[in-house]
C-alpha cells in the first residue's frame, strides 16, 4: 500500500508506486523492503508469529493472524506444500482468460501455485475446460505444451481492454 512508502524504504511514494508498477520482481523485493525496515522480518525469523501479526495488521484480530501465519509456515514445512511455479503460471493464463472474457469457466479460483486434487480442483476444471474447449486432450498436469496452449490463447495486446 501507498502509504508504506517510507516503510519499504523509499523517499517518495511516487518511486514506491514506480518500481512496484515496473514489475512482479519489483514488487517483491520492495515488501521484502518493507518487512525488514518494520522488523516483520525479524519475527518471523524468530517464528514469533503474535509479533509479526502484530507489526503487519496493527492490533486487531492478532490471535487470528497469528495463528494463520503460524499454520502456514506448518503447512509449508512439508515440500509438497510449496508451490509449483509452472501450475502458477497456469493459473495466471487461467485468470487473464476468463477476467478478459474468453470464458468465465477458466477462472482457477485463486493464484497459490497448487494443482489440487482432481473432482475437487477449481485449478484442474478451469484447465480441463480449457483443453476441452481448444479440442486438446485434458490432463491433470501442467508442462509445456500446456502452458504453450495457454499463452498462445491470449488476446494480443493491441485486443485488450484496459480501463
Amino acid at each position: 500500500m501507498g502509504f508504506n512508502f517510507s516503510a519499504a524504504g523509499y523517499s517518495t511514494v511516487s518511486s514506491f508506486v514506480s518500481d512496484c508498477c515496473a514489475s512482479e520482481a519489483a514488487q517483491l523485493q520492495a515488501f521484502d523492503s518493507f518487512l525488514q525496515h518494520t522488523g516483520i522480518a525479524a519475527a518471523m525469523q524468530a517464528h514469533d508469529w503474535t509479533s509479526a501479526a502484530l507489526k503487519y495488521n496493527g492490533p486487531g484480530q492478532v490471535a487470528v493472524y497469528a495463528d494463520r501465519l503460524q499454520t502456514n509456515f506448518n503447512n509449508l514445512q512439508n515440500p509438497s506444500q510449496l508451490p509449483d511455479i509452472s501450475v502458477r503460471a497456469a493459473q495466471l493464463y487461467l485468470s487473464f482468460l476468463s477476467s478478459s472474457g474468453s470464458n468465465s469457466s477458466y477462472d482457477p479460483g485463486g493464484i497459490d501455485g497448487q494443482l489440487g486434487t482432481p473432482g475437487r480442483s477449481k485449478t484442474l476444471q478451469a484447465l480441463n475446460a480449457f483443453q476441452t474447449d481448444q479440442g486438446l486432450a485434458t490432463t491433470n498436469t501442467v508442462d509445456d505444451e500446456v502452458l504453450m496452449s495457454l499463452a498462445a490463447a491470449l488476446p494480443a495486446p493491441g485486443n485488450l481492454l484496459l480501463g
